[in-house]
């Protein structure tokens, strides 16, 4: 009788100590009189090996068998995950295992003010798809391919874009990292609108110079998947590069977005090597590029129809007084909120039939 009790209240004490791993758990580094510590993955491994760690305490014994099976492991650990701590990971484990897949430096430094924004941003972020035009025009690189990463290239390459072309692509953070760069050159002044819908964080950067250095930002963009990203630009007569990869406003992502096919070239993965997670989001994207010779100017073809007629009149005249709300009205062409006889000069100043 006295061993089956002994045995039951073993069964207890153990099933408690798996409670004692992740979540509300002491610092894995650290020795503190209760069982377990907040790193689940990492409490495991010691509690395996000295299930004193996750039945007693966790001792001067399991902080030494921490530092030795835990390299590299830091989800969950202390600090909430929108708020900046001096040490890699947060608190709530899925948030930090995804975003720690996408920015490494949340993991291996310090969980800085702008891991504390990438968690607010994107850990509640759902994957969604794109429709892509019919129309667009492939990019014709293989996601595990680097054949347009312009400057980044020993032998630059680029694709190339003009005004009204629709391209559909693909992202993918194999090492070297997919940069995709569209070479653009005007002859004259011009407005670009590039407009990206992206399955995946997508950054664009609007660049100029040369290869060979230096290379400058001229604008810049970033938004999250499924949100068309705008960036509108007035660009003298010259070459540019519209260059489309994946990141926000602060950083670039450099991992978390393998290529979802199969390279015949590589060489077949390590078995000693940890299994490669496929991308949360998608790797597609649709980038498009309008221009307008109005560089910095109302633009007067209120129906984008690529005239300045009785049509657009119509829609200014109908449009006539104040503009009710903050998000203005057709025919206001000069953003004052009222549709007046200024934005009736500017229409007919620009009229072409």
């Amino acid at each position: 009788m006295r061993i089956v009790i002994v045995a039951m209240l073993l069964v207890c004490i153990r099933s408690y100590a798996i409670a004692q791993c992740g979540e509300g758990a002491g610092d894995c580094y650290e020795v503190h009189p209760e069982p377990g510590c907040i790193m689940t993955e990492c409490c495991d491994r010691v509690c395996e090996v000295d299930p004193i760690c996750c039945e007693i305490s966790w001792n001067e014994n399991c902080v030494i068998q921490a530092k030795k099976l835990c390299v590299g492991i830091v989800c969950p650990s202390e600090g909430a995950c929108d708020q900046f701590h001096p040490s890699p990971g947060c608190d709530d484990e899925d948030c930090c295992n995804f975003l720690c897949d996408y920015d490494g430096f949340c993991c291996g430094g310090i969980w800085d003010e702008v891991c504390a924004a990438e968690a607010e941003l994107l850990c509640e972020t759902p994957a969604c798809e794109v429709t892509i035009d019919p129309e667009a025009i492939p990019e014709d690189e293989i996601c595990y391919q680097r054949l347009n990463d312009g400057c980044n290239m020993e032998t630059p390459v680029f694709g190339s874009i003009s005004c009204g072309m629709i391209i559909s692509g693909t992202y993918a953070s194999n090492t070297p990292r997919d940069t995709d760069w569209y070479q653009f050159t005007t002859t004259e002044p011009v407005e670009t609108t590039f407009v990206v819908h992206a399955e995946f964080p997508a950054q664009v950067l609007v660049l100029g110079g040369q290869c060979a250095g230096p290379i400058f930002v001229i604008d810049q963009g970033a938004e999250n998947p499924c949100v068309p990203l705008e960036v509108r630009t007035c660009l003298d007569p010259g070459t540019y590069w519209f260059c489309v990869s994946a990141g926000n406003q602060w950083r670039s992502f450099y991992s978390g977005f393998p290529c979802d096919q199969e390279d015949p070239d590589a060489p077949p993965p390590d078995p000693d090597d940890p299994v490669q997670k496929p991308s949360f989001y998608g790797l597609r994207y649709q980038a498009s590029l309008s221009c307008s010779p109005r560089c910095g100017q109302p633009d007067p073809d209120i129906n984008a129809d690529g005239f300045v007629d009785g049509i657009d009149l119509g829609i200014l005249l109908a449009n006539w007084g104040g503009c009710p709300g903050p998000a203005g009205c057709p025919g206001d062409l000069d953003d004052d909120g009222v549709v007046n006889g200024i934005d009736l000069g500017i229409l007919l100043a620009g009229w072409t039939r």
